[in-house]
Order: C-alpha cells, then sequence, then structure tokens
C-alpha cells in the first residue's frame, strides 16, 4: 500500500518489556529533534550516515539508495508527535521464541513467531504470524524499530536491518561483522491496509541465525 519514509536512525538497544515506557519516549524525542531539524540521513554504518559503503557489488547495491528529502507538509503533520502521544496510541512488539536461519547472501523476511503484550485500544493492527509481517487499518504516521542479533561471525562484509511499508524499503541499519547486534527506526506516512515487514541480510559465507524484536507504534494521524 504505500509509505513515504521521512528519516531513519539507529534505536540504541533492544527494548526491554518492563522498560517500553522509557524506551519510547526517547524514541519519541528522537522523533522530535530529528522532525524539527529536518535531518535528511543515508543508511547507517558503524553510527555514521553514509552512502555506497563496502567493496563487493551486491553490498554497494544494498547502500547505495539514499532516503527521499523531506518535504515541508511531512514536517508539519510529524510536528505534533511528542512522547506523550506514544501512551495513548496503539502499540505492537514482535519477538522471536528461538533464532530464526537467515541464508547467506539472500533477502530474507524475519519470521516473528511471540507477540508481546499490546496496546491497541481500536483494533488497528492484523497479525500474520508466524511470517511477522504486521498490517494497519488506518492510515497515519507510524513509527517502526528492529533490533536484530545476529549469531558472532567474522566473515563477509557486513549485516543489514531492513524496514518494509507495503511493497517497498523504508529504512535500514548496517554494521561490520565484528558487530553483530544492529538496529533502525523510522517514522513513515502509511496507508490504509499497509503491511509493515522487518528484511534481514548477511554475507559470511553460510546460513546465520538471528534473533531481535519488532515493534509497530501508531504515532497519530
Amino acid at each position: 500500500m504505500g509509505a513515504t519514509p521521512v528519516f531513519g536512525f539507529r534505536f540504541p538497544e533492544p527494548p526491554d518489556p518492563a522498560d517500553v515506557p522509557t524506551d519510547m519516549h526517547e524514541l519519541a524525542l528522537d522523533v522530535e529533534t530529528a522532525i524539527n531539524g529536518a535531518l535528511v540521513p543515508k543508511p547507517v554504518v558503524n553510527g555514521r550516515f553514509v552512502k555506497g559503503v563496502g567493496g563487493a557489488a551486491v553490498w554497494a547495491a544494498l547502500t547505495a539508495a539514499d532516503i527521499p528529502p523531506i518535504g515541508d507538509a511531512q514536517i508539519a503533520a510529524g510536528a505534533a508527535i511528542d512522547y506523550r502521544k506514544l501512551g495513548q496510541q496503539a502499540v505492537i512488539q514482535l519477538s522471536r521464541s528461538a533464532p530464526a536461519s537467515i541464508p547467506n547472501a539472500a533477502q530474507t523476511h524475519v519470521p516473528w513467531d511471540v507477540v508481546n503484550p499490546i496496546t491497541d485500544p481500536h483494533a488497528i493492527f492484523s497479525l500474520d504470524i508466524p511470517s511477522g509481517s504486521v498490517t494497519t487499518t488506518e492510515a497515519g504516521w507510524y513509527l517502526l524499530t528492529s533490533y536484530l542479533v545476529y549469531a558472532a561471525n567474522v566473515n563477509g562484509i557486513g549485516r543489514i536491518v531492513m524496514l518494509l511499508a507495503g511493497t517497498g524499503e523504508v529504512g535500514r541499519a548496517v554494521t561490520p561483522p565484528a558487530f553483530p547486534n544492529v538496529s533502525a527506526a523510522i517514522v513513515v506516512r502509511a496507508a490504509a491496509n499497509t503491511a509493515f515487514q522487518v528484511d534481514a541480510f548477511q554475507d559470511s559465507g553460510g546460513p546465520l541465525n538471528v534473533n531481535g524484536t519488532f515493534s509497530v507504534a501508531r504515532l497519530g494521524s
């Protein structure tokens, strides 16, 4: 269904279910900062926004795309977001009951199979378990966050987490093999019936296990 990316930034740590209010508060403050500053970042590598990192063709292709510029209408629409509204909106978090195997050099959906506590007062989320996609029935602004932990392996060029809305990628983060934890977050404007999903990519030379979380929060209309 389409979704327009606004900006992307690293989610600093995996959300602890006992600490979700604090995590969401911190994320929302990042949202406000980025919107107010009209940031237009590139894909993230080691905490830096860069373009075209890596010597291999597949890696260059995976990190080549810029995030489109932020328009005035997007800034105006997102300016009302603050952390107090996160507690009033629908939030869902998915995780894995056990690590999932990600094949070598193939972009792969992460098959989330555990639904953590949901705040969905108007039942706007429809879940597809175990494929792990989350579909919203309402148009609006959504905060997507994912934290992936790959099995330790120093081979290859890197590890990627990709955030998808509808049929397209809206954000990603990249880390080298020496740092197997990778996270990303982005705010998107999504139409009704948009499906959100997380993809993983690794090039260790063989299958590699991954674990982590995926959260979707509606920020407003």
